[in-house]
């Protein structure tokens, strides 16, 4: 009698450490999966765009923009275009809606990816007012694909600066973790199938 007590009191101290463990694993996936939705998917060629409508005064400084910059033709003369110190980008799935950049900040570039803050509005049904987001943007590692980068981001007088790219935890962390989840949960439901004797049973 005693022996069977003791048993399911092992199996329930057993039970709430899985518990413990999946509630922890479920609520880090959720916290990772939020963090990432907060972030703005910024395409590579509206960010060329952005950067070609922008140029600060001076680097680093995001809060004095020229309205006009010196550049050369195809025939080699010197030209002054205007330029409109933002960007409207129409959105695809409500047409209501247009997001308008205004300003980026903080660019940080590695081999496949631009990441940083963008001055971001959006207008239309639900207009907010202007605010530096996050942003992460997919690019080519191609060497033509850097050039015109790096030569746009100088060009703007954006503050910029190589990265050593994401990390392994980073790039492969969310499905490592919910990877571990779905075993964790397999275990589970296989100790809790195997009978009394097994340690994930109640008593």
């Amino acid at each position: 009698m005693d022996e069977d007590q003791e048993k399911k009191g092992e199996g329930k101290g057993a039970n709430w450490v899985w518990y413990v463990v999946l509630s922890s694993i479920i609520l880090l996936s959720v916290v990772m999966f939020m963090v990432n939705s907060s972030i703005y998917r910024l395409k590579y060629p509206h960010l060329i765009e952005l950067l070609g409508q922008i140029q600060y005064e001076e680097k680093g400084i995001t809060d004095r923009l020229l309205t006009e910059r010196e550049t050369t033709n195809s025939d080699g003369e010197s030209v002054t275009i205007a330029l409109a110190g933002r960007i409207e980008i129409p959105s695809t799935s409500k047409p209501e809606l247009t997001t308008i950049l205004s300003g980026i900040r903080s660019v940080q570039v590695d081999d496949t990816t631009v990441q940083g803050q963008v001055l971001r509005e959006v207008t239309g049904s639900q207009t907010k007012a202007p605010e530096w987001v996050d942003f992460r943007c997919n690019k080519s590692d191609d060497e033509q694909t850097s050039v015109e980068l790096r030569q746009a981001l100088d060009r703007s007088n954006v503050d910029w600066f190589y990265s050593d790219g994401p990390t392994f935890m980073n790039r492969y962390g969310p499905f490592l973790i919910m990877l571990g989840a779905i075993f964790l949960i397999m275990m589970f439901a296989a100790r809790r199938i195997s009978g009394i004797g097994s340690p994930m049973s109640f008593g």
